[in-house]
């Protein structure tokens, strides 16, 4: 996490000083995400979807796991997902690629046969490193033209994300 907010940041700073931000930020979004957290259209209904056709679903993040729990209530998204994986669950954090294995062990499903969906560049490169296919999702707004490693395919829609969209 501290690598992450020192690309939001930038460098030039201690570790105990990027810490501090993200502890900072944390306590901001957990008072205020009621205010401004609204899924992305489509998001609720392709989950639904995804989880009808029998898939297995997980949440890889670096949000600490009682911020997610309760962004995905607010949401009405907790039952979506079989897993969550959050950096209370492993040493390593994205963009390594242990997360990722840690939800494919964890789903019971080989990390070849997973795909890993995120909206940065520590997501994409954290399911290419685990050896999974990854989708990047454009409304996150990030331009991947400079990103170390690139998405196998980018949507800007999550019908796309479905089988019959294929």
């Amino acid at each position: 996490m501290v690598r992450q907010m020192r690309l939001v940041i930038g460098e030039g700073r201690d570790d105990s000083y990027y810490s501090r931000a993200i502890e900072v930020y944390s306590a901001h979004m957990l008072a205020n995400y009621h205010n401004h957290l609204t899924a992305f259209p489509g998001v609720r209904e392709g989950l639904a979807t995804l989880k009808g056709m029998g898939k297995k679903l997980a949440v890889v993040t670096s949000r600490r796991r009682p911020g997610l729990e309760r962004f995905l209530a607010h949401l009405d998204l907790a039952g979506c997902f079989d897993l969550l994986v959050t950096p209370e669950s492993t040493e390593r954090h994205k963009p390594d690629p242990v997360p990722a294995l840690f939800a494919a062990k964890g789903l019971g499903v080989r990390p070849e046969r997973c795909v890993f969906i995120g909206d940065a560049t520590f997501d994409i490169e954290c399911g290419h490193a685990a050896g999974m296919d990854t989708v990047l999702v454009s409304w996150g707004g990030m331009d991947p033209s400079a990103w170390p490693v690139q998405p196998d395919l980018t949507v800007h829609t999550f019908a796309e994300l479905l089988p019959e969209a294929q």
